[in-house]
């Protein structure tokens, strides 16, 4: 048998296998044509803190992320994974058609596929994924959202979990009572001030 037909049954084989690349991202997704748009920033793509999938990944194993997924039917995505432990510091990184793949979807998403890597890094290496939301298919318009999370390979233990645009923080604010009492000492420095200037007043005219 030529090495050409061996290739061939083989292709064959796989089709019928059902043999695949490796899913990535939203890739298989079912998508959502009723989603309701709710959340503050569109497009978006955010990495959530309750993350049970993260601790034995120093063997570069494909796993799944939790996020929470806001988008059009044009969006997509670029995703890194990086150590600062390693050199080159790069892992992976692939590109996610994520509206192509859900549609126009405001939900949570548990299963964000990560491409598995080379493995072999050291116990306790921290591992950074980041995820930047780009309003065009193929990383194409503008980038409206980057959400990163830095985690230990071994036991999955979060170090540091960031967005940009950041949430929003209250600002501080003074109850009642509080303006009450601030009114009060503004008042009683400005009679103490105004005093100190009567008295040097007259002292001058001296």
């Amino acid at each position: 048998m030529t090495l050409k037909a061996m290739l061939g049954l083989f292709a064959l084989f796989s089709a019928n296998a059902g043999i695949a690349a490796p899913v990535a991202g939203t890739q298989g997704a079912q998508p959502q044509t009723d989603a309701v748009v709710q959340a503050a920033v569109l497009p978006s793509i955010e990495i959530l803190s309750k993350q049970p999938n993260l601790a034995g990944r120093c063997n570069g194993s494909a796993f799944d992320l939790n996020t929470f997924i806001n988008t059009t039917a044009q969006t997509s995505a670029s995703v890194q994974l990086s150590s600062s432990a390693v050199s080159p510091s790069l892992l992976e990184q692939f590109t996610d058609n994520t509206g192509a793949n859900v549609g126009v979807f405001n939900d949570d998403y548990p299963t964000f596929h990560i491409l598995g890597f080379g493995g072999g890094l050291a116990p306790n290496t921290p591992i950074t994924i980041a995820i930047a939301t780009y309003t065009g298919p193929n990383l194409t318009g503008s980038v409206t959202f980057t959400s990163t999370i830095t985690f230990d390979c071994t036991t999955g233990q979060i170090s540091r979990l960031a967005r940009d645009p950041p949430l929003e923080t209250p600002v501080p604010a003074l109850d009642f009572s509080g303006l009450m009492l601030l009114a009060m000492l503004l008042g009683l420095a400005g009679a103490v001030a105004a005093s100190r200037s009567r008295r040097a007043a007259k002292q001058a005219r001296r």
